[in-house]
């Protein structure tokens, strides 16, 4: 078919406007625009979380004090440290150190765990760096044998937990959390540890949660 002078002129001008429209559609910045935006990273996390069951006013189980002088960095891990490593993982978060084996088998001081765990936050840091962690999560569990139950044959415990999550790029604490727990079973230490595991499940989604809320 011969078309005519005015509608070639009119066919020329639908064919350029196509072009341009065709080449705004696939070009990068309508790309940008109208593509879903991207999800920000998570933080690399290192959880360290020392805990103690005490009975009459004795030590009767000390985690992290009762390891040897020198360890091993990403085996070390407390009931306490796996139910955070636990929260971490569900929210996205990259974890290293506390079990997990997807980082640097690092061996470090005891002392240098424990100072950390105390609130030496220069320590913190410094053991974040270590693993190439963005936030190290410090803090300690406590859980203390309280009076059974009248012709109960179980012990019972109750747990208090704190821990702060330190910035190791600048030592600056993003978030705090605590828990409580109670529980009671045949001995003092499954009882304390089953009270720290349910005061730690509070405090992780707790600090989770800030976490996630203060990030960029």
């Amino acid at each position: 078919m011969i078309l005519g002078k005015d509608n070639r002129m009119k066919f020329l001008k639908c064919l350029l406007a196509f072009c341009f429209l065709s080449g705004y559609l696939t070009s990068p910045l309508w790309a940008q625009e109208t593509s879903e935006p991207v999800a920000q990273t998570k933080s690399v996390v290192m959880i360290m979380i020392n805990e103690q069951i005490w009975v009459d006013n004795q030590v009767i189980y000390d985690y992290y004090g009762n390891l040897s002088k020198v360890m091993n960095i990403w085996t070390s891990v407390s009931q306490a440290d796996t139910t955070f490593t636990s929260a971490f993982l569900k929210k996205g978060f990259k974890v290293v150190g506390s079990g997990v084996p997807n980082t640097t088998k690092g061996r470090v001081s005891r002392e240098d765990m424990l100072k950390a765990m105390e609130g030496d936050d220069l320590t913190s840091t410094y053991l974040g760096n270590y693993l190439k962690a963005d936030l190290v999560i410090v803090g300690e569990a406590v859980a203390r044998g309280v009076t059974p139950l009248i012709n109960s044959r179980q012990k019972s415990a109750r747990a208090n937990l704190n821990v702060r999550a330190v910035r190791v790029d600048t030592g600056e604490i993003v978030a705090v959390a605590s828990g409580q727990g109670t529980a009671a079973a045949i001995d003092e230490i499954s009882a304390g540890v089953d009270a720290i595991k349910r005061a730690a499940k509070t405090a992780a989604e707790e600090l989770v949660s800030l976490i996630i809320e203060k990030s960029p």
